[in-house]
């Protein structure tokens, strides 16, 4: 079984507009930065306003939090001691071009993503890095809609490197697959900073999620 250390985890909400139909950005997840967590880690995920059905996780990480995943259950999402989804390193799709977006067309751009997935990296990433992203539903039978009620999933991340972005989408209507709802552009989700980017995150950011990690091996 595998032990992990406890992480300093930021989560934010950023305030970048976004061009999305009818439900819009009304996705949210918690905690707010500051907060120390274990990995796994716990979050709140609700609808801001209204109803989102059919909601899918959407996961975003680095080429170093890539390559040093496990090759099962790289990331595995639990609500209530289940899995709701789980996600395997093969499943994980490259993208390099800063004008694609992921998911296509409803998602955000991969400039976007780099932008934010590589906060505090002594080197930014730049247009030739690349960056891997997949996306599943949460199991319909518990996620069928999400509401104004605060539901806590737990996420884990089997790798040495973490460094990720979450994000959800959901449908206005019901079975429609439009994937009109979602979290904010920038971003809803976590991410590993440098060790000493964390004491100089503070004020400047409202709404990132920075989340460090150590995994012990076997």
């Amino acid at each position: 079984m595998k032990k992990y250390s406890i992480v300093p985890l930021v989560l934010l909400l950023a305030l970048v507009p976004s061009v999305v139909a009818a439900g819009g950005d009304l996705l949210r997840i918690d905690p707010y930065w500051p907060t120390m967590v274990d990995n796994p880690g716990v979050f709140e995920i609700w609808c801001n306003s209204g109803v989102s059905y059919d909601v899918e996780i959407h996961l975003v990480v680095t080429e170093a939090c890539y390559a040093d995943m496990d090759a099962s259950d790289a990331v595995v999402v639990e609500y209530m001691g289940s899995v709701v989804a789980s996600f395997d390193k093969g499943d994980f799709t490259g993208v390099t071009n800063n004008g694609d977006k992921v998911p296509p067309v409803v998602g955000y751009t991969v400039a976007s993503l780099k932008d934010h997935i590589d906060e505090g990296l002594a080197v930014p990433l730049g247009e030739s890095d690349t960056i891997y992203w997949d996306m599943k539903p949460l199991n319909h039978a518990v996620f069928y809609a999400l509401d104004g009620t605060h539901r806590e999933i737990t996420v884990t991340v089997n790798s040495g490197e973490v460094r990720m972005l979450i994000h959800l989408f959901g449908n206005s209507e019901d079975d429609s697959g439009e994937l009109d709802m979602r979290s904010p552009t920038t971003p809803s989700g976590f991410v590993v900073p440098e060790v000493a980017t964390i004491l100089l995150a503070g004020a400047s950011f409202a709404g990132f999620g920075l989340y460090a990690i150590k995994r012990k091996r076997k």
